[in-house]
Order: structure tokens, then sequence, then C-alpha cells
């Protein structure tokens, strides 16, 4: 039986940075905290109006709570009073929260993600009506309408029509200068050519259980076959069976390689998915030793039929981490930079946050530098030459940290370059990358019907902000569901270009993420910054070693 503490951090784990709705008013909390010292029957309040939860749900809501012994789930705001910002607590009853969203257990259900698509993945046609159908709701409520005469606001019985540009499809080169495909999705092509700059797998270690030998020599012998076809060659690993799938096994395992044998990668074997097992195995891997590792779920190597299409996708992802690169397309730029900004905020290590910066090190964006941390001075550029031009897209940024952003963040990029030297003034761009937005863009077809818009769908009017340079983007092709666009938003330019060369710039990068062999929602440095935030927040919590660097190691 668990101790009361490690059913605590379990109740934690599970429970805080999750989102809660709480019927009787209708809102969503982000939970921050669990106060097990608290319960229904503690007091809240000024000392001479000290009232109970218990007593206050019934005074309030009518509402009578059933579990005396629950703890209380806690959720901090910011609020502004006046100019100054105040952080406040909310105490919430968990008998009363319901959790919103999807458990990652749930999300490696393939059955149940089926079932849900159904009903999240709504047609552009479906999606449209649902929104006629809001508005003339709105508009046929008087109250409504009177809430919204008070700003002096109307909804128009319409949705709005505008006119949209489309950029060229990309070209995507693979090995020897090839052209590989112009479709917004080429998986089907890359694993046809010869990867842009492929690496050997020569020296290698691979970890499993001995219940699933087998299955690690299927994906050893796989990976064999498929490799040549993409320009990679496999040769046999060193092969390690564990008697058991314990923790400490498996990081006894790690640490018994020898640190002198110049291992290019370990490939690790799970029966099933753990998260404690997964992090310990990549703070050692990622940490410790500084060598690339790829975790791979038995599962996963379990169905014949798809076992071929599985380890050409994990090979080409092991050449990632190997420092080398699958595609490239043409960037018309020389001695460019492009910079990715993500943030990963720890729900459970409360105060902790980890700063992603991934930046380009050539001028066709195939290689990249990753840093978990401030930069270091005196890094090393591949060709010697500071670049002239730098581009940092910034994820993570809401509509009320803009003027922040532009205001703090930009002077200290611009302090950055006078580090260097006094005299190095490159042009800098900040683009600020906002994903969860509500806009959506509709395609009206020939037959008056809907679709989604194809990428490279650009609006840069009408519905774009008054007092910023901005634009929404399509880049991805959706061929289930409605589309959403992603809104971009130019804090910052003295790079002298065009807008529609920013764009077009934005929207090549979108193709340069080599984990989907596709265009993706936002450019691929963001991205990488995005996946290493998460690695390193979710489950190193401490910086990652400099040898992986220069490698795509977190993909």
């Amino acid at each position: 039986m668990s101790s009361p503490n490690n059913y605590q951090q379990l109740v934690v784990n599970a429970v805080v940075g999750q989102s809660v709705l709480t019927r009787y008013n209708n809102r969503t909390y982000r939970v921050d905290d669990i106060y097990w010292n608290m319960n229904p029957s503690s007091c809240f309040g000024e000392k001479e109006k000290e009232i109970s939860f218990l007593q206050y749900y019934k005074t309030q809501y009518d509402i009578t709570i059933r579990d005396k012994k629950q703890p209380v789930l806690v959720s901090r705001m910011k609020r502004l009073r006046g100019e100054q910002e105040t952080e406040i607590e909310i105490c919430l009853i968990p008998e009363l929260c319901y959790m919103t969203g999807l458990t990652d257990r749930m999300r490696a259900d393939y059955m149940l993600m089926k079932s849900v698509a159904v009903y999240t993945r709504i047609t552009p046609e479906k999606r449209h009506q649902s929104l006629l159908n809001f508005i003339k709701s709105v508009n046929e409520t008087p109250k409504a309408r009177e809430l919204l005469a008070d700003w002096g606001l109307s909804l128009k019985n319409e949705t709005m029509e505008l006119q949209t540009r489309q950029f060229p499809a990309e070209e995507i080169y693979t090995g020897d200068g090839e052209l590989a495909s112009k479709k917004p999705d080429f998986g089907m092509d890359i694993t046809r050519k010869k990867a842009y700059d492929p690496r050997p797998l020569e020296n290698w270690f691979l970890l499993c259980t001995r219940k699933d030998a087998n299955i690690g020599n299927t994906f050893v012998e796989t990976a064999k076959r498929v490799g040549p076809s993409m320009g990679i060659q496999v040769y046999d690993p060193k092969m390690d069976l564990l008697p058991n799938d314990r923790v400490d096994t498996y990081v006894n395992a790690l640490r018994s390689i020898p640190r002198s044998s110049q291992v290019q990668l370990v490939v690790i074997i799970f029966p099933s998915s753990r998260d404690d097992r997964y992090a310990a195995v990549k703070r050692v891997t990622c940490c410790d030793f500084g060598i690339p590792s790829q975790v791979i779920n038995s599962r996963t190597l379990g169905r014949p039929d798809k076992v071929r299409a599985i380890v050409q996708k994990i090979i080409l992802q092991i050449t990632c981490k190997l420092g080398g690169s699958l595609w490239s397309l043409k960037i018309p730029m020389t001695h460019a930079m492009i910079c990715g900004i993500d943030v990963y905020h720890d729900p459970v290590r409360k105060g902790k946050s980890v700063g992603a910066f991934i930046s380009s090190l050539n001028s066709t964006c195939t290689y990249w530098y990753s840093q978990s941390n401030f930069m270091d001075q005196g890094q090393e550029l591949v060709n010697g030459v500071f670049p002239n031009r730098i581009f940092i897209y910034r994820d993570g940024i809401g509509d009320g940290q803009l003027k922040v952003s532009k205001e703090l963040e930009v002077p200290q990029f611009e302090a950055c370059f006078k580090r260097v030297s006094e005299d190095y003034n490159p042009k800098l761009t900040v683009f600020i990358v906002q994903k969860r937005i509500n806009t959506r863009i509709f395609s009206r077809q020939r037959d008056g019907g809907l679709a989604n818009p194809p990428p490279g769908t650009v609006v840069d009017s009408i519905v774009t902000r008054r007092n910023w340079a901005d634009f929404f983007l399509v880049s991805q092709s959706v061929r289930e569901g409605t589309v959403t666009p992603t809104h971009y938003i130019v804090l910052h330019d003295s790079s002298q270009m065009k807008v529609d060369q920013l764009q077009r710039l934005t929207y090549k990068l979108c193709f340069m993420y080599y984990n989907w062999p596709g265009g993706v929602r936002v450019p691929a440095p963001c991205q990488y910054a995005h996946k290493l935030a998460y690695l390193a927040g979710q489950h190193l919590h401490q910086p990652h070693n400099q040898y992986l660097s220069d490698k795509l190691f977190f993909l």
C-alpha cells in the first residue's frame, strides 16, 4: 500500500496544472496547488466575518457538500488593482469540480480519440453554420442585444467575406539536391528518397527486457532493411537484455555503457508507458552522458502490418538526433539567423519555468543549436560569420503581454548584440506567434459550399489589428475538421523587408520541422523550442548536456 505522502504526490501529479469547471458559476480554473491541511469545514474571510466552505456554498448556491474530509484545490489568479498587479487565491472544493480536457492515457487510447474526433473535428460547413446559429441566437435575445448596445456593439447576421492571398507550394529537396515534392504533405516521398544529410548508425546500444527480445530484433532487422533506401546505413547494435522493467534496472544498464566507446545512440524499448521511467532514462542520457536516446513503446512495434512504416519514421527521427537533416528548401537569404523561443511552466514545481531557445546554424535552416538557458558568450558559429539579419519567433505571448514584450524583451535582444561587438548591429525582426485564437477562415468553393483554405493562405487586412503589423497564415493541410490559422504579430522590425517577404519566410519555415513531413502550424524553430522546453521542464528538470546542443535530440 502506498504511504500517505506517495498518495498525495500522485494526486498532485494528476491534478495540478489541469483545468477544472465549476458548474455553480460556469467558470473554469487552473489548479495550481492542493491544500491538504484544509477541508470544507475550514473557514475563510475576515475574522469577524469568517465563514466555512460548507456554509458558503449552502448559502450562496444551495449546495450541500457531502465529503467533509476532502482537501481544497487552489487556483492563483493575477488581478489589476489600479496600476498594481496582485495575486489572489481562489479555493475550490474537488467535489464540485469537473476535470476538463483529456489525460495522457486518454490521448494514447486510439479508439477513444477516434470517437472524440467525431464531435471535435467539425467540417467547415458545419462549423460555419454553428457560428451563424450563434449569431442568430444573440441577435434574437433582447438581453444580449442590450448588453452589446451598451458598449456600442452589434453583430452582423453573416460572417465577413474578404480577399486572401496564397503562396505557391514549397519545393522540398532531399539528398543530392533532388526535388522530392511540391505537395503540402510529403511523407511518402521522403521515405523513398535519400535524406538531405544522412548519418550512418554504426555504434549504438539497444536496451529491452528479455520478454521484448523478439521485438528488439524485429526493430533492428527492419531498420537495416529500410535505412539504405533513405541513404541511412544501419549496423547491428550491442544489445542488452534486461531481467525486468524496473526504473533502476534501466538506469543501471545505461550507466554500465562504456563512456569511452563513442556511442552514437541508445535505443530503449519499454514494455509500457511510464513517466517516471521515461524521465529517469532521459536524465541519464540527455544530462549525465550527453548521448542521444530513442525511447520506443513495444506496443508500437507489435503490429507486423505497420512495423515497416513505423521503423522508417523512427530511423528518420534518429538521423536528426545524430545531427543529420532530412530535407531542405530554398531560403533566398544569406547570413541570416532564425530563432525560436518558447517557455514551459511546470505546474508541479511551483514558480519553475524553462525557457528554450533554438537558433539556425546555416542559411538553409537544416542545422539548429538548442539551449534551455541563457546563451553563453563566445558561442562558435558554423561558418565563423555573424548573421546580418536575425529573425526571432516568440511563442507563448498573449495580447496583454505585447506591450511588455516590446518594451522589455526587444531592448534585451539588442543589448546582446553589443556583447558581441560595439559595432555589431544586425537587422532584427521579432514575431509573436499566437496559436490559441478564435478566428476561423473558410474558403468559398465554386459550387457555393465551404472548405478549408489551402496551405499558404494569408489574411493581412480587414480582420487584422489597427495598431500592429499582423497577419493570419494557414500553413498546414487539414483533411478532417476545420483548420485553425496561426496569428503572427510583427512586434519589431528593422529588416527593411517587404511584408509579403516576411510572410513568405514564415510560411517556408513551417515546412522545416523534421518530425512531420509537411507544413505545421508554427515555424520550425518555434516547434523545436516547444519540444525542448517541454522535455526540460517535464522530465529533465535541469539543462541538457552541451554535447547535444547541435543535435535535435529532443524530437
